[in-house]
């Protein structure tokens, strides 16, 4: 029995938010410990990314940047939370 088309499109949806969100977490979560030092505990990963993520992170000061992630952050979200 062959499968609809749109469950193909859908698993590749999935899979590729999933990437999306994977690469995303690193200067958003970079960005957030940069503008508010001191609040949680860094990640692990967060001393040896650091150097890589500079350009994607120093653009502006911490605050303004971790705004800009913000931003992005809830233009997806409300684009899919919308009805």
């Amino acid at each position: 029995m062959d499968t609809p088309k749109w469950i193909s499109w859908a698993g590749l949806a999935a899979i590729l938010g999933g990437l999306t969100a994977i690469i995303l977490t690193a200067p958003f979560a970079s960005a957030y410990f940069s503008a508010y030092p001191g609040y949680d505990v860094p990640p692990f990963w967060m001393q040896s990314l650091r150097p890589a993520l500079r350009p994607l992170i120093t653009f502006a000061s911490p605050v303004a940047v971790y705004n800009v992630y913000g931003r992005v952050f809830d233009s997806s979200t409300k684009r899919s939370h919308a009805k």
